[in-house]
């Protein structure tokens, strides 16, 4: 990790403000929705893309698990089809 001992000393990664705090850990939840297998690098690489807390974006990530990701998928997908109009919410209505 030396090579980027300059870049993780940044104390915007580390600090616990209310603002850098609550917008990683809305970028770990938004991280937690796209599917893909790599949420944690992912969210470590834009928390120091954007300047955010590091910790608190991986932790937003911890939402999907294997336990929460069928629910909340299941969720996602009702909540799309209600706001656009579908005709397929209805079957996935029983679902939710």
């Amino acid at each position: 990790m030396r090579p980027f001992r300059l870049l993780l000393e940044h104390p915007a990664y580390w600090s616990l403000n209310r603002r850098s705090v609550t917008r990683a850990f809305a970028l770990g939840l938004f991280i937690a929705f796209v599917p893909l297998p790599i949420h944690i690098i992912v969210a470590v690489a834009a928390a120091l893309a954007f300047r955010l807390n590091v910790p608190a974006a991986v932790a937003g990530t911890f939402l999907a698990n294997p336990l929460t990701l069928v629910p909340m998928y299941i969720s996602a997908y009702w909540l799309g089809c209600h706001l656009l109009g579908d005709p397929r919410s209805q079957q996935v209505s029983g679902l939710v």
